[in-house]
């Protein structure tokens, strides 16, 4: 029996168009749902270095299953399957979409207030980064602009940033960016204090602004270096 008609009887559902057009789908969301799985626990143990963070994301991962199955298969047998798959997998998509594009630009601001009024604004932006990434910088290039000697206040809404800069969590991350901002605190007397965010506080607010223009700035491609900063 030739190849090809081996190959036909053996895989003979695939000669049905929908049928293909059914199993391609499966197998190009199946590859994107377990890439996703692995970026995840990648992205959780790069962030945290927490054994116990990345059991309790594997964890959640299948609260879902856990608690919604019956449901589910009560749905699943009363809608129309097609329009079910087609709402399931556009759901998947835009999380993932969403996922993708929370850590594959960041933007980062600082405000810094002068004891004379004077108000400055300097904002940047990095590829394939994260939020606390973003936090730290934004801390360096603050306290590269405040005169050695002076006291500094560090102002933020990230319970990461302070309480690692306080000395109250541990520092599992990015030790060269913890290193540069330590030698910077050095060389000022450095306090840190934690805002709620959106609560109203003026400079915090602006600094989230600026921070979302760098990362809409990049997006557009009109900053082209991985590392930017310039002033406001």
């Amino acid at each position: 029996m030739p190849l090809r008609d081996a190959l036909r009887s053996r895989f003979h559902a695939l000669s049905h168009r929908n049928f293909r057009l059914f199993w391609i789908g499966q197998l190009t969301s199946l590859i994107g749902t377990w890439m996703q799985s692995v970026a995840q626990g990648w992205l959780m143990h790069r962030l945290t270095g927490s054994a116990f963070m990345l059991g309790l994301l594997g964890f959640a991962q299948f609260l879902p299953v856990m608690f919604l199955t019956l449901w589910a298969g009560l749905v699943a047998d009363r809608v129309d399957k097609r329009r079910l798959i087609l709402v399931a997998q556009a759901c998947a998509m835009a999380q993932a979409v969403t996922l993708a594009a929370l850590v594959s630009t960041g933007g980062w601001a600082a405000v810094i207030l002068h004891p004379d009024d004077r108000v400055q604004e300097f904002l940047g932006s990095k590829q394939s980064t994260t939020n606390n990434e973003m936090e730290l910088l934004a801390a360096i290039h603050g306290l590269r602009q405040i005169p050695e000697g002076e006291r500094a206040t560090i102002v933020s809404d990230s319970a990461w940033l302070i309480s690692c800069g306080s000395g109250d969590w541990q520092r599992h991350v990015y030790p060269d960016l913890w290193a540069e901002l330590d030698a910077l605190g050095q060389a000022h007397q450095v306090y840190w204090r934690k805002v709620r965010a959106h609560s109203g506080d003026r400079y915090n607010e602006r600094a989230d602004q600026l921070a979302n223009l760098a990362r809409s700035m990049i997006a557009k491609q009109a900053l082209k270096d991985k590392h930017v900063a310039q002033q406001v």
